[in-house]
C-alpha cells in the first residue's frame, strides 16, 4: 500500500510538470486519497501541498488554503526539518504568487517568521539518533567554512 502512495505522488509530480491543471487536480486528489487510506502522513502532506498549490493557481483560495495548511501541519508532525521547511516555503510562495499577501504573511509567521531549514528542532526520534546532519552542518560543526 505504501508503494502505491509513493507512485501516486510521483505521478502527481509528473502530471504537474507535463499536463494541465485539471489533470493535476485529478492526480493530486487520487494521491491524497490513497495516502489517507494508507495512513501515510508523508505522502498525505505532499499530495495536500500539490492539491492546495494547484487550487490556488486556479484562483480557488477557499479550497487551496486548507490543503496547504494540512500539508504544513502534517509535515510538522513528521518531525523532519527539511520536509516541514519545504512545505512551509511552498505554502508561502503559492499564496504570494496568487496575490494572497495576507495569507502568505500568515503562513510565514506560522513558521515563526524563521527559516525552517535551520531553526526547527528535530523530532524526539531524530534527536535520539536516527537523524543524520547534512554535510554543511557537519562541516560547520568542525569549523570548516562552506562557501555560499
Amino acid at each position: 500500500m505504501a508503494g502505491r502512495c509513493r507512485l501516486a505522488f510521483v505521478r502527481t509530480e509528473l502530471v504537474r510538470q507535463t499536463e494541465g491543471t485539471d489533470e493535476t487536480l485529478e492526480a493530486a486528489t487520487d494521491a491524497l486519497q490513497r495516502a489517507q487510506r494508507a495512513q501515510r502522513p508523508k505522502y498525505e502532506a505532499a499530495a495536500s501541498e500539490a492539491l492546495g498549490t494547484t487550487l490556488l493557481k486556479t484562483g480557488d483560495a477557499t479550497g487551496g488554503s486548507p490543503h496547504l495548511e494540512d500539508a504544513v501541519r502534517l509535515a510538522d508532525g513528521l518531525g523532519t526539518r527539511r520536509h516541514a521547511g519545504n512545505t512551509e516555503r511552498r505554502s508561502v510562495r503559492a499564496r504570494y504568487a496568487t496575490g494572497d499577501d495576507t495569507g502568505a504573511e500568515t503562513a510565514f509567521r506560522g513558521g515563526g517568521g524563521r527559516d525552517p531549514r535551520v531553526d526547527r528542532d528535530p523530532s524526539p526520534e531524530h534527536a535520539a539518533g536516527s537523524w543524520k546532519p547534512s554535510g554543511a552542518e557537519v562541516l560547520a560543526a568542525t569549523g570548516v567554512a562552506t562557501g555560499g
